[in-house]
C-alpha cells in the first residue's frame, strides 16, 4: 500500500486480514475511509481447541501423513460453511491446494498455524471505543469457527460500528451468501462515498 497517498481508503477484512485491517485502523487512521470486518477472530475468541492442538504441536503435524492431513483440512474447511454441499469438489480443491503437498503441508504448520494467538488481537481491545471511523461487522449466525457473541462484542466497543449477522451462513460468508454479503459491502461504501 502506497503510504504516501492522502487518499483514505475502503478496506474489507475477512478472518484474520479483519484483525489485520482492525490494527491498520488503529496504527494508521488517516488511511482508512471505512472499514469492513467480516467473521474476525478478536479478544480471546481465538485460536479453538482444536487449532490451539496444532499451534502447540504444530512441528508434528507437519509431519504427519499426507492423507491425515488432507482428512483434517477438509474437516476444518467443511465446517466454515453452513451449505456443506458448498464444500466439495472443485471448491474444496482450490482450498486445499496452498494448504496440502510436501512443501506446503509443513509451510502452513509452521508459517501460520505456530503464529495462531490471541495476544495479537486482544491486546487492542481496550483501544476499541476509540476508534473513529465508520465500519461495519459481518458475521454468519452459524459460524463455527468464531461464536457469534464476539462480532456482538465488536459493535459494542467499537463506536459507530454496525453489525449485520447473515443467516444460514457460516465463517466463509463469501461462499454461503456471496450476493447478500456483496450487496451490504457495496451499499455500505456507496453510503459513505456520498460524504
Amino acid at each position: 500500500m502506497n503510504t504516501g497517498s492522502s487518499k483514505k481508503q475502503i478496506f474489507f477484512g475477512h478472518d484474520i486480514g479483519g484483525a489485520i485491517s482492525l490494527r491498520l485502523a488503529f496504527d494508521n487512521p488517516s488511511l482508512v475511509k471505512t472499514l469492513t470486518i467480516a467473521d474476525i477472530p478478536s479478544y480471546d475468541s481465538w485460536p479453538s481447541p482444536t487449532w490451539k492442538d496444532m499451534r502447540d504441536h504444530y512441528a508434528d503435524y507437519a509431519l504427519i501423513p499426507a492423507t491425515e492431513h488432507y482428512r483434517a483440512m477438509c474437516r476444518q474447511l467443511k465446517m466454515a460453511v453452513f451449505n456443506k454441499d458448498r464444500m466439495t469438489e472443485q471448491r474444496l480443491d482450490s482450498y486445499l491446494a496452498p494448504l496440502c503437498g510436501v512443501v506446503a503441508q509443513p509451510s502452513f504448520y509452521q508459517h501460520q498455524v505456530a503464529h495462531y494467538n490471541e495476544c495479537y488481537t486482544s491486546d487492542f481491545a481496550e483501544k476499541l471505543p476509540q476508534l473513529r471511523l465508520s465500519s461495519t461487522d459481518f458475521m454468519g449466525a452459524e459460524d463455527e469457527w468464531q461464536p457469534v457473541e464476539y462480532a456482538r462484542r465488536l459493535q459494542r466497543d467499537i463506536v459507530s460500528s454496525t453489525l449485520h449477522i447473515f443467516e444460514q451462513a457460516g465463517h466463509f460468508l463469501m461462499e454461503d451468501a456471496p450476493l447478500p454479503v456483496a450487496a451490504q459491502v457495496i451499499d455500505f461504501v456507496n453510503q459513505h462515498n456520498m460524504r
